[in-house]
């Protein structure tokens, strides 16, 4: 009969157990060592992240990246007040009808939001060449751009001597109004000497 151990088991099973152990501490070591190439492996792989993180770092600062911030302010355009001060704007009552009908325009062009005045006024050439209130305009609005020129109103008697046959040649796109001064019906009177006087 086998001798029987104080813990029960008898020689056959403490020998079993002993050929046991070493599969047991193989399986242990086996383990740890996973262990250690999963702990290695994924030391590896944060190093390789934070080399890429430097690296993408490293070429943004190199493009020399910048916010740019626009602030955008909306131009105002340009009406143009023509106010023809020639010899024929005197007769009769053209001249306080001239500076009424300035007086309107510029009220309500001013209440017109984004909209500057620019007022001319057509003076005699001095040398009888006429009304030349196109040349004035184009004159006044030399330093304007085209596209912000919102139109042109003229107060005139119509007695105008320089109107451009091809309406481009004003030289910008906005509309143009005249505000006629006088009185329906009127016309331009002229003086001709007809015969003469003969002297002895």
């Amino acid at each position: 009969m086998r001798p029987r151990f104080s813990n029960g088991w008898g020689s056959d099973d403490q020998a079993r157990l002993r050929a046991v152990h070493p599969l047991v501490g193989a399986h242990r070591l086996r383990c740890a060592g996973g262990g250690l190439d999963r702990a290695v492996h994924h030391g590896a792989a944060a190093h390789r992240d934070l080399a890429r993180a430097w690296l993408w770092a490293l070429l943004i600062a190199l493009a020399n990246p910048r916010l740019v911030i626009e602030n955008r302010e909306k131009l105002r355009d340009t009406a143009v007040l023509v106010v023809d001060r020639t010899g024929s704007q005197t007769i009769a009552e053209r001249t306080r009808q001239t500076d009424a009908a300035r007086a309107e325009m510029q009220k309500r062009l001013a209440a017109v939001e984004g909209v500057d005045l620019r007022v001319v006024e057509v003076e005699d050439g001095g040398k009888d060449d006429g009304t030349r209130l196109f040349r004035a305009l184009s004159s006044a609005i030399g330093d304007l751009p085209r596209e912000r020129i919102a139109g042109v109103v003229a107060i005139t008697d119509g007695i105008v001597h320089d109107v451009p046959s091809d309406p481009s040649a004003l030289g910008f796109g906005g509309p143009f109004h005249a505000l006629i001064t006088g009185h329906p019906g009127e016309r331009d009177r002229r003086i001709e000497l007809v015969e003469a006087p003969r002297f002895g």
